[in-house]
């Protein structure tokens, strides 16, 4: 039998108004669902942890929202090999160069054109010493080689430096980290201090950060503010972006279990007064125990790393 698009529908048959009526409810079932997925909490791997933002440079970036989880790297495990080889002595106080590869689960070369751009870098690498007070944040640049990429740093203090790496594969379209170590010889090993510090002075400014309670609960979401002063003067400080945003902050707990990669809850600067803008991250330790949050902002047009600590006790049995 053959098919006349033009013929009327058959009296048994649905009318067109009803078929009608059905698509228009189950589009709007749909999106009610789509929208209500993505404001639901997410697995710490999830895409919808992120969303598209186009940069002034014509970029689309995805940028982390809400972002509070400590991801424990000796517990969690992502698709992706990342290799790690010094190209120079390593020891405290001299810059050394550094290869990292990365790859997929197949084993072929993770490109800087498969990496989603992430607050404005496609890689980001953190390096912490084991007391946690030599903080470097590093973007490696690829080389001529596919999947390979460079950096260096200058490590402080002795010992085995912590290395996390957090990047977007797009095929994958998910968030993958990686943990790797380097140790580095000479010079004194800094040991953990075991504190509540939420004030600290850097270049004559004053920064504060400030939660609901002095001491956090594990397994609990805490908000979390910073703020400046200049310290004997009045004037104003004024922030300015670093790395799209107003400041960054990385936590780590003195066991090198971890970190976590804390954005700001509000991430459109245009909307901000830069002498008082929106510093809210919000935060989740795992378990009890002490964390050192380092703060990347920039201020008077240089870059500085501002650390704090808090203490968090076990969640307490009703």
């Amino acid at each position: 039998m053959l098919y006349h698009p033009n013929r009327a529908a058959s009296p048994s048959g649905p009318s067109r108004s009803l078929v009608g009526r059905r698509i228009a409810i189950l589009t709007v079932l749909f999106c009610g669902a789509y929208f209500g997925i993505r404001a639901l909490p997410v697995e710490q791997c999830d895409i919808l942890h992120y969303r598209d933002y186009m940069t002034a440079d014509g970029v689309i970036e995805q940028c982390g929202i809400g972002e509070a989880i400590f991801f424990d790297m000796q517990s969690v495990r992502y698709p992706v090999r990342a290799d790690l080889e010094a190209l120079d002595p390593v020891r405290a106080g001299e810059t050394a160069r550094f290869l990292l590869s990365l790859s997929n689960s197949r084993g072929d070369p993770i490109h800087p054109d498969e990496i989603a751009v992430s607050h404005t870098e496609r890689i980001h690498l953190m390096a912490i010493d084991p007391g946690l007070e030599d903080y470097h944040h590093v973007h490696p640049q690829p080389t001529a080689t596919p999947g390979h990429y460079s950096f260096s740093i200058t490590p402080q203090f002795s010992g085995t430096y912590a290395i996390y790496l957090d990047f977007i594969p797009m095929r994958a379209g998910r968030r993958a980290l990686a943990r790797l170590e380097v140790d580095v010889a000479g010079g004194r090993t800094a040991s953990p201090v075991r504190r509540v510090r939420t004030a600290t002075e850097k270049n004559g400014i004053r920064f504060h950060l400030e939660s609901p309670a002095e001491t956090l609960t594990a397994g609990v979401e805490h908000r979390l503010s910073m703020r400046a002063e200049r310290v004997g003067s009045p004037a104003p400080v004024r922030f300015e972006p670093v790395m799209g945003a107003f400041a960054h902050l990385v936590v780590f707990d003195e066991a090198a279990r971890g970190f976590a990669h804390l954005h700001p809850s509000n991430p459109f600067l245009d909307e901000q007064d830069p002498h008082n803008p929106d510093l809210d991250f919000s935060f989740q330790p795992d378990r009890a125990g002490h964390y050192r949050i380092w703060a990347q902002v920039k201020v008077d047009g240089a870059e500085v790393y501002v650390p704090f600590d808090v203490i968090a006790e076990a969640r307490r049995r009703s």
